[in-house]
């Protein structure tokens, strides 16, 4: 996961938009407030630009997490991770922010199991440490450091079959030499805890399936929850390259239109002793 990558994905959804009941339910959603930055809010209070980044992933009309990253003007300051469990009007923090890295990829198990993903993104990735969730995403705890061939391997495609076996991705470039170079899966019977390396393809191997996948994925960037409802972030009020804000808009099955559950910031300012998101202007 890459920030960069993350806010293109998510502007390719303007395009295919269907029509969004612009209603916000119920009354306005409460402020977005990170409290577990504590320790970086004598220097954030100096920043100019404090920002998230996000993803989606629904869990059914009502639940779903927000991932991502911090981030200001040096980089990124700390992973996030946000839990709604009232369609997406309110958010609440859940994971404690890992410095310097990002939540690149979650998976969802049918049997409530989640797994994140963390990576350390201020320059190429480096640790890439895995998180584990057994109550839908509301408290996280910490499974296992995951070992590289190589210092820069990138990971990707971390899916769970079922509570114990999964399988991840690791992508080593040229630099890493040819015994590491190439794309490696590996798999883990654990739940997470080891993993193992099960097969190599090389590097142009690796560019091909990538091309014949770009043919083939889906860039409206909608996913959808195992109930059938639909999910999206839409970023909106673009002045030059930068959005303004940031929808969240849900459609529910047999729905026509998308309804927005919520308009937020993008970026947010300390008060106090948290952070809390930028008043949007009327």
């Amino acid at each position: 996961m890459i920030t960069v990558t993350r806010t293109i994905s998510v502007l390719l959804a303007i395009a295919v938009m269907a029509t969004v009941g612009n209603s916000l339910q119920n009354g306005p959603p409460q402020p977005m407030r990170l409290q577990k930055f504590s320790r970086d809010l004598e220097w954030l209070r100096e920043e100019k630009l404090i920002e998230v980044s996000f993803d989606i992933l629904p869990l059914d009309k009502q639940n779903a997490l927000l991932y991502g990253s911090l981030r200001d003007l040096g980089g990124t300051v700390g992973s996030l991770m946000l839990r709604s469990e009232d369609g997406g009007r309110n958010w609440a923090e859940v994971m404690a922010p890992v410095r310097g890295s990002g939540v690149w990829e979650l998976a969802y198990t049918a049997s409530g199991m989640l797994w994140a993903l963390v990576v350390w993104q201020q320059e190429s990735p480096a640790d890439a440490r895995l998180y584990k969730s057994e109550d839908k995403g509301k408290t996280w705890r910490w499974v296992t450091k995951l070992k590289k061939r190589y210092h820069d391997g990138w990971p990707e495609n971390l899916r769970f079959f079922d509570d114990k076996h999964g399988l991840l991705e690791m992508y080593y470039g040229d630099q890493a030499g040819p015994e590491n170079e190439g794309l490696w899966t590996l798999e883990t019977n654990n739940g997470g805890r080891s993993w193992h390396e099960i097969r190599r393809i090389t590097l142009a191997e690796y560019e091909e399936r990538e091309k014949k996948e770009e043919e083939r994925r889906d860039s409206s960037n909608i996913v959808r929850a195992r109930d059938g409802s639909e999910w999206t972030l839409v970023p909106v009020g673009l002045e030059g390259d930068e959005p303004e804000q940031l929808q969240i808009r849900r459609r529910l099955p047999g729905e026509a239109s998308w309804t927005t559950m919520r308009s937020m910031a993008y970026d947010f300012e300390v008060s106090g002793n948290e952070l809390i998101e930028r008043r949007l202007k009327q």
